[in-house]
This record gives structure tokens, C-alpha cells and sequence, in this order.
């Protein structure tokens, strides 16, 4: 078999793509990704449809169709806090967060269909958008270093 080169290194494990363009190469050919990720290195955790890595890029994204291909219904994918004891009982998927007082928290948070309604206990204000294309919901508000319960009422699908 003769030998296959390139220039890039990606590999997946679970729902994570690790990826990087190495700048040693005989090539400067970009490495392409295309489905729907959410990008786990940028704050925000948008969520793309392609992801370009050029030459001596990295990435770390999490690949949402193939959450959605293995079953998953409802998962915070990624939050900039502690997410814990996530459940989704009937129409309601509930998780815990916990996180460093004076800091803003982002999440992506997969649903099987848009909340209906977002709440929180103790009430924490948040900024929340639904993107109806990944069929995920992000949130925005402020850390707390006690227990903050998410609560999102759900359409059964």
C-alpha cells in the first residue's frame, strides 16, 4: 500500500473533534469542516456549519449531529460553569450549575425543541437565543458559587 501524507491531524472521540493544521508540512492546504459543531475554543460557543483550520490553527468542537445520531435529546454540551445532575423527565430538562461569583457564565444546550419557558432557582437574570437550525439554546448570566437549578418546559417530540 503506498504511503498516504497530510497535513493536519484530527481526530474524533465521542461527539469531540480535536484538530490541528501542523505548520512541518509540504502543504498549506486548509482542513475542512462541515456539519454542525459547536466551537468549544470561542467564549461564546457559537454554533458553525463549517469550521476552516489554515496552517498551525487548532481546534476542539463538539459535533451536534453526532449527538443527535446516537440518541441525545437534551445535554448542555458546554457551559463556562459547572453543570451538574442533568435529568430530562417528560416535557422538562433540568441541570444544576455552580460557578465563580462575579463571572459571566455562557452554555449551548441541546433540546429536542425550543423551550417554552426558562426558569431558574434562585431567579438569576440570563440571556437566552434559540437557534432553530442546531436546535440548541444558549444562555448568558452571572455566576454564583451556590447551587443556581435550570428548569426549561419542553414540547414532547
Amino acid at each position: 500500500e503506498e504511503l498516504q501524507t497530510q497535513n493536519h491531524l484530527s481526530i474524533r472521540r465521542g461527539p469531540f473533534v480535536v484538530s490541528a493544521v501542523l505548520d512541518e508540512s509540504e502543504s498549506e492546504e486548509p482542513l475542512r469542516l462541515s456539519g454542525s459543531f459547536v466551537d468549544l475554543f470561542d467564549p461564546s460557543l457559537p454554533v458553525v456549519k463549517e469550521r476552516v483550520y489554515q496552517v498551525d490553527e487548532r481546534g476542539l468542537l463538539y459535533d451536534l449531529d453526532w449527538a443527535r445520531r446516537t440518541g441525545v435529546r437534551a445535554k448542555v454540551v458546554a457551559a463556562g460553569t459547572r453543570v451538574r445532575n442533568e435529568k430530562l423527565d417528560g416535557e422538562t430538562f433540568s441541570f444544576d450549575t455552580r460557578g465563580p461569583s462575579g463571572t459571566t457564565a455562557t452554555a449551548r444546550i441541546l433540546l429536542p425543541a425550543e423551550p417554552r419557558e426558562v426558569r431558574s432557582e434562585p431567579s438569576v437574570e440570563m440571556e437566552r437565543l434559540w437557534d432553530a437550525d442546531s436546535g440548541t439554546l444558549w444562555l448568558s448570566f452571572g455566576n454564583r458559587a451556590d447551587n443556581v437549578r435550570f428548569s426549561m418546559a419542553i414540547a414532547a417530540q
